[in-house]
């Protein structure tokens, strides 16, 4: 019975060994585990809660929040803004490279509202988009009708969407 179990905990050491093998893992062990950028003076220093997140998180949930904002104050209201996200790869060809887009769930964790990626099932249902604008931001822009939403699709349809 022990020699199973050795064997079931080898395989599952070399599972958990590969999936942080991955580029965005290794990069995250890094930053995160091995060498953070935070110290106890430095997180002395930012008392309060929202001003912890944007120096843990950085530009992501910076522009996340950005996000959640102009969805709360824009005069184009939704009973459900789902925010259709463009590739990361996009991103790099237009210039912008400040930012990586999050997935899905990271958004939702930030902010509680819906994104969809380009080859999401329900990326139809999208009405809100996020656009390069100029070289160092982006912007949000509300899709009204599917053409919008189709034009954007075919401009991306070149670049996988993911990490």
């Amino acid at each position: 019975m022990s020699y199973k179990k050795l064997i079931l905990f080898a395989v599952a050491a070399l599972g958990v060994m590969m999936f942080f093998k991955t580029d965005y893992y290794t990069l995250w062990i890094d930053k995160y585990i091995m060498n953070p950028s935070t110290t106890l003076s430095d997180q002395m220093e930012r008392t309060s809660a929202e001003q912890r997140k944007e120096y843990r998180y950085g530009n992501l949930y910076v522009m996340c929040q950005y996000m959640k904002k102009t969805l709360d104050t824009t005069s184009f209201k939704t009973k459900e803004p789902i925010v259709l996200l463009p590739p990361n790869d996009y991103l790099t060809a237009q210039g912008i490279t400040l930012f990586h887009m999050p997935e899905p769930a990271e958004f939702y964790y930030h902010t509680g509202i819906k994104t969809v990626w380009t080859t999401s099932p329900d990326v139809q249902q999208a009405n809100w988009a996020l656009i390069p604008s100029g070289k160092t931001s982006i912007a949000m822009m509300p899709l009204k009708t599917a053409e919008d939403r189709n034009r954007l699709l075919d401009m991306y349809k070149n670049y996988k969407p993911g990490l």
